[in-house]
């Protein structure tokens, strides 16, 4: 439960910075002098209750530079999956799918207007295993025309994402691959049918997809 509640945490606080400044955050953003970049993950730590530590990075200094160093080793326990992973890890486990047609596409971050497949249907966030310290501007990229990229790592079948609405699910591993790019997409209008039963739910998230499914379902706790 801990993944999911920090993927809910996460999805609350850019939907409270996509409505303070009328779009999410787009991946990378840059400081002062319009050439240093820092990561999304930075930006909203303010919506995260985390103002003190917003304010001691250094916009105008790399992530990594000794003055940045300091806010990194301050671990957000949000940022990690679990307690027992916490220990002296800086890396985030939680990424933005980043190219055309992700919600984190683009300079100047998705407006609402923009998820043409709704929210509902979209997908904000995936949780992955990769050493990626968590002020750092890297996420993951995607591209219709390349293989999809490696996600989850934590669980033997499945892994979290979190949508555009703040919403939940476990993805099996063997989704479907056209399934899964579809729900990467914003504006891809494919069809969405809530109809379908959804396949072994379980307790660590609000849905689960299965193997035999085409569409998202909600699902049905027994």
């Amino acid at each position: 439960m801990v993944s999911v509640n920090n993927l809910k945490r996460i999805a609350i606080a850019l939907l409270n910075y996509q409505s303070a400044h009328g779009h999410f955050p787009p991946a990378v953003l840059y400081g002062p002098d319009g050439k240093t970049p820092y990561s999304w993950r930075v930006e909203i730590l303010p919506h995260l209750g985390q103002q003190a530590l917003f304010d001691m990075y250094h916009f105008d200094e790399p992530w990594d530079s000794p003055a940045n160093r300091k806010v990194l080793e301050t671990m957000v326990p949000v940022f990690c999956r679990s307690k027992e992973m916490t220990g002296s890890s800086t890396n985030t486990c939680y990424f933005a799918l980043t190219g055309p047609g992700t919600m984190f596409d683009g300079k100047n971050g998705t407006r609402i207007a923009e998820i043409v497949d709704s929210t509902t249907n979209t997908i904000l966030l995936v949780e992955a295993k990769r050493d990626v310290p968590w002020t750092k501007p890297e996420d993951i990229p995607y591209a219709a025309d390349k293989p999809l990229p490696k996600l989850g790592g934590f669980a033997d079948v499945m892994f979290n994402v979190v949508f555009a609405d703040g919403h939940v699910v476990a993805l099996l591993e063997n989704t479907p691959e056209k399934l899964l790019r579809a729900l990467i997409t914003k504006d891809g209008g494919e069809p969405v049918d809530a109809k379908n039963p959804v396949v072994n739910p379980g307790p660590q998230s609000n849905q689960v997809w299965g193997p035999n499914q085409s569409k998202l379902a909600p699902m049905q706790r027994r």
